[in-house]
């Protein structure tokens, strides 16, 4: 039996539809929710491909997104 090559060259399309739809979740959660409710009293720190680290500035409480997060 021979020995059969199997090349991962072609350009991973899946993932790369995966992380734009996360990004994109992302993005709308923070223009259509986050800006709506606080407006500019808040500041992104850092974030990462399932996660948002953010401050909410002058005393804001997150009790207001507790409905729009799953």
């Amino acid at each position: 039996m021979k020995k059969s090559n199997i090349y991962f060259n072609e350009f991973p399309y899946i993932e790369f539809v995966i992380l734009e739809l996360i990004k994109l979740t992302m993005y709308s959660f923070i223009y259509d929710v986050l800006y709506p409710i606080y407006g500019d009293k808040y500041r992104i720190h850092a974030s990462d491909t399932d996660s948002l680290y953010l401050e909410l500035l002058d005393g804001e409480t997150p009790d207001k997104i507790k409905d729009h997060v799953d």
